[in-house]
């Protein structure tokens, strides 16, 4: 397991932070109380991919839609057995959405991306490496709270 915020690999501790109970490294667990052990879990994904971007601060992680995008969401609807009225209804958007992403008519957002990838269980989001060596493209787990917090020190 992986701490919720800073993302290192360890030994957890549940520790309750500012109202909400995380996992957290030794170091992480002095930003609260620690209630004892983390509960370990197997994981439905699977082991955790590679953060990118840590090792070199001139590259930057920036989130793009896969190409063919419309072809991998209409092939998996009807797998799926769904008329895209009924995917629509699934995911709560407009008939006229899902035809228009299968089309490839409308650039799709990230919100709507990540809608269709849970329901359809499909990649449709790609994380894009910029800097250093070139371009790398890589799908990874998930954001920590560490990614989106500034510790005042």
């Amino acid at each position: 397991m992986e701490c919720e915020l800073c993302g290192k690999q360890g030994n957890l501790f549940r520790v309750h932070v500012e109202g909400s109970v995380l996992a957290a490294c030794q170091n992480c667990s002095s930003f609260g109380k620690v209630i004892g052990p983390a509960i370990l879990r197997e994981s439905a994904i699977g082991t955790p991919a590679p953060r990118l971007g840590a090792g070199n601060p001139k590259e930057e992680v920036v989130l793009r839609i896969a190409p063919g995008f419309g072809a991998m969401v209409k092939k998996r609807r009807e797998e799926n057995g769904l008329s895209q009225e009924e995917l629509a209804k699934k995911i709560n958007e407009k008939l006229s959405v899902i035809h228009h992403i299968e089309t490839e008519h409308i650039e799709m957002s990230i919100v709507l991306a990540t809608k269709l990838e849970k329901y359809l269980h499909i990649a449709l989001v790609e994380e894009e490496i910029e800097g250093g060596q070139g371009i790398r493209f890589a799908r990874t787990e998930g954001m920590t709270l560490g990614d989106f917090i500034k510790v005042k020190k």
